[in-house]
């Protein structure tokens, strides 16, 4: 029985109101991202299972014209809508960004001949996000059930030399383009590459976030409670050079946090790429591919990156220090930095699995307001050559922490550092 109130008792301190409303805080924000990439992971998802397949003819022979019949017709299991095109030249590019099947001239020939033939699935990158991964996967079955119709033809006339030939007469090769640039090499791979490289910023990011914020938000209500913050302010000290040397040093902090997790990174890459992306289609890496397509990280757009991350960081320390201000104890200031904690998720979710750029205006406003957002897609941003935004994003959030820090001049300055609480417990009702 003692043993049974003692745990009683330990869990009433524990579970308090202010607990359960954090608890239904994060429940609340994980069905929301929940629900979000729910319904895009659905659309990408119909996309990818479209019936609908683009072929370039340049061949124009009865085998290649018999191809296309065969897919339209259905035998194939697939009934698919085909959209042919021919004669679009040697290396054409994909039409309004959709995937196509191209039939180069010499296919025919080459089966005569009993040679393999080569047909291209050319694709085009438009973003480094974990959705793009996921491939067109009507167009790999197009190419299997060309295969498959050729391997037929070839068996039914009986001239078979070579049984592997006969098997895999049609060998598949993979061709991406970037703007004006393309390479033989399949888009999967380099965005796995990149996707890699870049997931480092957001877990830097959160790290910091998580750890510097509820410290500083802690000292800052420790501070509060032990009454040192009061005795400081009302020293001959003026408050703006107490609140200016606090913010500083949250800045030298969060340079230094940036600095390490910075390095560590920039020393842990290259250590889990070095034996990373294969040769493909027995040509080049993915590295060598990129460097083809130019995606590379160029010096103007890691700064960009590293000044992202730098006013993500100085962002979330002081607004830690706000909310650490509000909070009544040291417990109850790592509950009010939670929701800042949210802010930090939402945007990391988005930002693996989609590419917001291509979001309607509305969404994608609603999710570059938040000021964390720019960074975590600077890296994808940076290396896709598109500079600009992670450079309206640095200074979006620049003006955010001027906001946030005449909220925080404005809170030191008055009473309210000791008069405004942030406590969701209940308070206790003593008798009159």
């Amino acid at each position: 029985m003692k043993f049974l109130s003692l745990l009683n008792k330990e869990l009433r301190e524990m579970i308090t109101a202010t607990v359960i409303f954090s608890a239904a805080i994060s429940l609340a924000a994980f069905v929301f991202v929940g629900a979000a990439l729910s319904g895009i992971i659905e659309n990408s998802v119909e996309s990818a299972n479209r019936t609908e397949v683009n072929i370039t003819d340049n061949d124009e022979t009865s085998l290649s014209e018999a191809v296309i019949d065969f897919l339209q017709s259905g035998e194939n299991g697939l009934a698919l809508t085909v959209n042919v095109r021919r004669n679009a030249g040697e290396k054409p590019k994909p039409e309004g960004g959709e995937p196509f099947i191209f039939i180069p001239k010499g296919f025919e020939d080459s089966v005569k001949k009993g040679e393999p033939a080569n047909i291209s699935l050319v694709r085009e990158l438009k973003s480094l996000n974990v959705l793009a991964i996921m491939s067109e996967s009507i167009p790999f079955a197009a190419v299997e059930a060309i295969n498959d119709y050729v391997s037929d033809t070839v068996i039914k006339s009986g001239n078979i030399s070579d049984s592997d030939f006969a098997r895999r007469p049609v060998t598949p090769n993979h061709v991406t383009w970037h703007g004006e640039k393309f390479v033989n090499a399949a888009p999967d791979t380099m965005i796995g590459l990149f996707f890699a490289q870049s997931i480092f910023i957001p877990i830097i990011v959160f790290m910091i976030v998580v750890l510097g914020a509820q410290t500083i938000a802690a000292a800052i209500a420790v501070e509060k409670g032990d009454k040192t913050l009061e005795t400081l302010l009302s020293t001959p000290v003026p408050r703006l050079s107490i609140l200016m040397a606090k913010m500083t040093a949250a800045a030298i902090v969060a340079l230094g946090m940036t600095a390490v997790m910075s390095a560590g990174a920039a020393f842990l890459i290259p250590t889990l790429m070095k034996d990373a992306a294969p040769a493909v289609s027995g040509a080049v890496t993915a590295f060598e591919a990129a460097d083809i397509l130019g995606l590379a990280y160029t010096p103007a757009g890691v700064t960009l990156i590293l000044l992202n991350l730098l006013a993500t960081v100085i962002i979330a320390l002081t607004a830690a220090m706000v909310l650490g201000s509000l909070a009544s104890d040291s417990k109850s200031a790592q509950t009010v930095v939670m929701p800042l904690t949210f802010l930090v998720m939402i945007p990391y979710f988005f930002t693996i699995f989609m590419d917001i750029n291509s979001l309607p205006p509305i969404p994608r406003t609603l999710l570059y307001a938040i000021p964390f957002t720019s960074t975590y897609a600077s890296a994808s941003n940076a290396v896709m050559g598109n500079l600009t935004a992670p450079a309206l994003g640095f200074s979006y959030q620049l003006a955010f922490l001027i906001v946030l820090a005449a909220v925080a001049i404005k809170i030191f300055a008055s009473d309210m550092l000791f008069t405004a609480r942030l406590n969701f417990s209940k308070k206790k009702k003593y008798p009159e």
